[in-house]
């Protein structure tokens, strides 16, 4: 049985995360990022369409909206340092850092500074499919 994919996610950039490190005043990032996630942006949306499990609680009340997840990725291209910038929900909070932290390690291009750990920010955006938005 296929799972219905509640997700949408907005992309911006290569890699369409806002990149915080170097970047105290967390200006949007258009420089070439120093890290890519595996198989490209098309890869990092299907995993976290096959990998998102949208809480119950949160969908028995028609909840949804966007997290904004904070990460580090570490020199070896493994995600460390997950946190909530901005929430919605309690458990949807805690679904997007389980994805987040589920990632596979990311490519560092040392040519571009993939060779020290970077912060990046996604945006996960939960959306019931139609029909089960709350009334």
């Amino acid at each position: 049985m296929k799972r219905i994919l509640p997700l949408i996610l907005m992309l911006v950039t290569a890699l369409n995360l806002f990149a915080v490190g170097d970047n105290p005043a967390n200006i949007r990032y258009s420089d070439p990022i120093p890290y890519t996630f595996p198989g490209g942006d098309a890869a990092l949306m299907k995993y976290i369409e096959e990998n998102l499990q949208y809480p119950a609680d949160a969908k028995a009340e028609g909840v949804e909206g966007r997290v904004v997840i904070q990460f580090k990725v570490e020199v070896d291209g493994s995600i460390g340092a997950v946190k909530v910038v901005r929430g919605r929900y309690p458990s949807l909070d805690k679904e997007a850092v389980r994805i987040v932290k589920s990632l596979p390690k990311f490519i560092p291009h040392k040519e571009v500074g993939g060779n020290k750990d970077f912060r990046f920010e996604l945006p996960i955006q939960f959306k019931l499919p139609k029909g089960e938005e709350q009334k």
